[in-house]
């Protein structure tokens, strides 16, 4: 009874572990749809939550069609198994629930001649157990107002670029120049980074309500160009219900920079970008993302500090950061809306109280603290993970007014601070043949990349004229102007193909105007270029080479801008994993950058890049060694030393300023501490300043005045947690019991692995047991000792074979014992008790001897001996009495002893009814063994 009770409970435990624990979340699979939508070649993945939990993950199985060629997907994981392809996230997608509409969260490319219905698509989702979870902590405030972008997972960069190795024969650096003047093309080697800058993941702010138009800045301009002196604007406390996302408190350019000299603005000068004195720079760059995927802060700062991150970026020396965005967050700040940074409070409590935009700009006091110029980049249209998927500059949400006015807002707010250098118009521009897509002509279309872009630059440039105008390509060019000017061709054959972004062949057509000579020189065209990993591109089939690429790619899609000098190339995006066949590619385009100075950002430091990967790995704090020396290979370098693009602040802790390069001596510029800001206090916002808010450790009591506070609040404990941690205490109690059985009763364990069929491995090994002073028998006895007063001893051994049975064998022999025979025979002997009865005393031998001499089972080997009973053995004193006394009595001995032999092997017809060994029954002439006097008959 209690086996049965005890196999029902291990039962109902099992049950609960395996059903128990994903009952909740099968029921909320119900609210999850997936959906793809066919844009040319490509398929958006649209995932919508309508369940009642956050959804953190997914995982989308796709069938692919017969006659379909599946080719690669970008912001997810892929694993391929004949006709099924299984695509997943390997990062935090907070998708809120209900009602959050659908998001874009991922897209895969799928060629040939099929029926696109016939892709079967099903996806399994992954559920947060609480509203809010990390790794990415969703710093949101205690006044919060819902960005429906703020929960979109980071965007994924591209793939993981391999890493080449460094070159031996990389071009030496620039030559300090003594005049200002800029050195002629083929004089003025560009300058060959020495060292590798480490990056370093920024931690991501919490935004905080920012206030009024701060005051005029307090300290003067200090006497070193390049400086930026600044101020926080303290927040207002007036109603803390409301979060920084619709708080009106702050103007629309509270928090800018003031100008203190603005000495690092660049221009170019043919192919080559110049400072103010006519000296080349290299702008040796990285991408961080983040501020376009709706985490509105750098991506990682929900693992990493931000200002460490920042100084990392530098102390490895990258003197340009491409900060990816969103034109809808540039248009949400310029009307004083505020989207929620998602970031780690406890990783950067520095943050806490500041709204987004005041979180950006603090992460540009940082670039300028460290010696880091910043390009602006508008990423998409939307604030989207994918939103560089959108093929164009506008949406059905943001039109081609909001983009201009969007970068219009940037180029004025930041105007006097020259930390920001250049503006990357849009992000890859592109469109195959038979969709909506990028063009480049002299047409006033809205889909006209080039016309476009010179209106976008002339609005920047309207707003500051010192700023580099960075021009993207698009996807494809006709091949015949004449009959194709108008893009109006939907064959493939009928155009020039190229990355995204990558085609500038409309360049030598149709070259950028932004309206005068004085303006063109600030335009630098950029293009993006990948390897195999990402797609496999035509120019890659065989065994490609670095000739092979310049002819079939890179010397007509835009490298001819750079050799005709007519204008600076800056490759925007580059990289990828660190593994063939993309390692070759990337080793081949960083010998094109370090032979001609090509300028540069790569792509890029976050780990989360799904095609790419990262320069730092899942921590945003580790850097990817392997990668990070690749690159450091055309880092700009002098003497180890990494060069910036600053006058006055070197560039990290391991390089230096750009006026130490040109042999400049400047005055030591004194870092930007917090100390020398003074604390924001409720009389210092004066209305019509900006300046950019810069925390220091009193400015967070006074931003905070409204209910926001650095510790996390604590998590509620939901019904699903409650279920999971008591199934995982019943588990645990059920170990528990497992290991007492084990180890104290053994026997009940091997029962129930017994009952419930499980592996005899399992089962505990239990010894033999033995009671205590008992001496050893049966099969554990150690050594056999020889019986005593056994009444069997030596009469029944089995017959030789070779011996015939006889009836005489089968009759009992008499053998009287007191009366001695009339007629003695001579007695044969056995052989010696020594041969006979080893390792037994004389006496057993003799007796041995003597008791057999008629069941000799050969009688060749019986030999005629004197008599037995001379005096000598008589005499012995050493064989007991009842020995010797049998020995005088003289037996009479047939001539031919009887020899007995077991039933079954005497040949007689008597049916054999007991064992060989057994004992037979008496007969009428002998009486075997008396007992009472121990003599042993023959």
């Amino acid at each position: 009874m209690e086996r049965t009770r005890f196999g029902r409970l291990t039962s109902i435990l099992l049950v609960l572990v395996f059903i128990l624990a994903p009952l909740r979340l099968m029921r909320a699979d119900q609210g999850v749809s997936v959906r793809i939508e066919k844009r040319g070649d490509s398929y958006d993945i649209y995932v919508k939550n309508s369940s009642d939990r956050e959804l953190t993950g997914w995982t989308v199985t796709i069938t692919v069609p017969e006659g379909a060629t599946y080719s690669g997907c970008w912001n997810c994981k892929e694993s391929i198994n004949g006709s099924t392809v299984i695509l997943s996230n390997e990062y935090d997608w907070q998708i809120p629930a209900p009602g959050s509409g659908e998001q874009n969260v991922a897209g895969f490319n799928m060629y040939g001649d099929f029926d696109s219905s016939a892709i079967s698509v099903i996806i399994s989702p992954k559920f947060a157990t609480a509203p809010t979870q990390t790794p990415t902590p969703d710093p949101k405030k205690d006044t919060p107002t819902p960005d429906p972008k703020k929960d979109t997972p980071t965007p994924e960069p591209k793939k993981d670029t391999p890493t080449p190795q460094p070159k031996k024969d990389t071009p030496t650096p620039t030559p300090k120049k003594d005049n200002p003047t800029p050195a002629p093309k083929n004089d003025t080697p560009t300058p060959v980074p020495t060292t590798a800058p480490t990056v370093a993941p920024t931690a991501a702010p919490t935004a905080a309500p920012t206030a009024a138009p701060t005051a005029a800045p307090t300290a003067a301009p200090t006497a070193v160009p390049g400086t930026i002196e600044t101020t926080v604007t303290p927040a207002e406390s007036s109603d803390s219900s409301e979060t920084s996302e619709t708080s009106e408190t702050s103007e629309p350019g509270a928090g800018t920079t003031d100008p203190v000299s603005g000495d690092d603005w660049l221009t170019t000068d043919g192919n080559k970008i110049v400072d103010s004195n006519g000296t080349q720079v290299w702008l040796t760059g990285v991408n961080w993302f983040g501020y376009n995927t709706g985490t509105n802060i750098f991506d990682g700062c929900w693992s990493c500090n931000m200002e460490q991150a920042l100084k990392a970026i530098a102390d490895h020396g990258f003197n340009l950061l491409r900060i990816p965005m969103s034109a809808e967050l540039a248009l949400s700040w310029k009307n004083g809306i505020y989207p929620d940074a998602n970031f780690n409070q406890a990783t950067n409590s520095e943050l806490v109280g500041m709204n987004s935009q005041e979180i950006f700009d603090y992460a540009l006091s940082l670039c300028q603290k460290y010696g880091i110029k910043v390009m602006l980049d508008i990423h998409s249209a939307n604030t989207d993970a994918a939103g560089h998927m959108t093929n164009l500059w506008y949406t059905d949400k943001v039109s081609i007014q909001d983009y201009y006015d969007a970068l219009s807002y940037l180029a004025d707010r930041y105007k006097n601070n020259d930390t920001v250098i250049a503006y990357d118009l849009k992000n890859e521009p592109h469109g195959k043949p038979n969709e909506e897509k990028a063009i480049w002509n002299d047409s006033v279309s809205d889909n006209n990349w080039k016309y476009v872009a010179e209106e976008a630059g002339r609005r920047v440039l309207d707003a500051n004229p010192h700023a580099l105008i960075v021009i993207e390509g698009i996807e494809i060019y006709p091949k015949d102007l004449s009959s194709n000017g108008d893009f109006s061709s939907t064959n493939d054959a009928d155009y020039y193909f190229n990355w995204w972004g990558g085609n500038l062949r409309g360049v030598k057509d149709y070259p950028i105007d932004l309206g005068s000579e004085e303006r063109n020189k600030q335009i630098v065209y950029s293009p993006h270029d990948y390897g195999p990993a990402v797609y496999a591109q035509p120019w890659f089939e065989g065994d490609y080479t670095f000739e092979s690429l310049k002819t079939d790619c890179w010397n007509d899609n835009w490298l001819y801008i750079y050799n005709e000098n007519t204008a600076p190339i800056l490759i925007g995006e580059w990289g990828g994993y660190m593994t063939e066949p993309n390692l070759t590619w990337m080793t081949y385009l960083r010998q094109l950058i370090a032979e001609n100075h090509l300028n540069f950002t790569f792509w890029c430091f976050n780990s989360n890049s799904g095609d790419t990967g990262g320069l730092v790995l899942d921590d945003f704090k580790t850097w990817d060694e392997e990668k990070y020396t690749f690159v450091r290979e055309v880092l700009w370098q002098d003497d180890d030393k990494f060069v910036g693009l600053d006058h006055a602040v070197p560039l990290g802790s391991n390089g230096i300023s750009l006026s130490e390069y040109e042999g400049v001596i400047v005055p030591v510029v004194p870092e930007v501490p917090e100390t020398t800001e003074p604390a924001p206090t409720e009389s210092t916002a004066v209305p019509s300043e900006e300046t950019v808010p810069v925390p220091s450790e009193t400015d967070a009591a006074v931003v905070t005045q409204a209910p926001v506070t650095v510790a996390a609040p604590k998590e509620s404990v939901s019904v699903g947690k409650i279920i999971l941690y008591v199934v995982l205490l019943l588990l645990l109690l059920f170990l528990c019991i497992c290991a007492y059985l084990y180890a104290k009763h053994p026997k009940t364990w091997n029962r129930l692995i017994d009952r419930f069929y499980l592996p005899e491995k399992l089962k505990h090994d239990i010894p033999w047991e033995i009671e205590p002073n008992a001496e050893p028998t049966g099969r554990f006895a150690w050594k056999e000792e020889p019986p005593k007063n056994n009444e069997f001893a030596g009469k029944f051994r089995p017959v030789s074979k070779e011996a015939a049975p006889s009836a005489e064998a089968e009759k009992p022999v008499s053998k009287p014992v007191s009366k001695p025979a009339e007629k003695p025979a001579p007695k044969p002997t056995a052989k010696p008790a020594s041969e006979t009865v080893p390792d037994h005393t004389a006496a057993a031998g003799i007796l041995a001897a003597s008791s057999i001499e008629s069941l000799q089972e050969e009688p060749a080997e019986v030999e005629e001996t004197p008599d037995v009973k001379n005096e000598k053995v008589v005499d012995d004193p050493s064989i007991p009495a009842i020995v010797r006394d049998f020995m005088k009595t003289e037996t009479p001995v047939e001539e031919e002893a009887p020899k007995i032999i077991p039933t079954w092997a005497s040949g007689s017809d008597i049916p054999s009814d007991r064992p060989i060994w057994a004992k037979p029954a008496k007969t009428d002439d002998a009486d075997i063994d008396s007992k009472e006097d121990g003599n042993i008959g023959t």
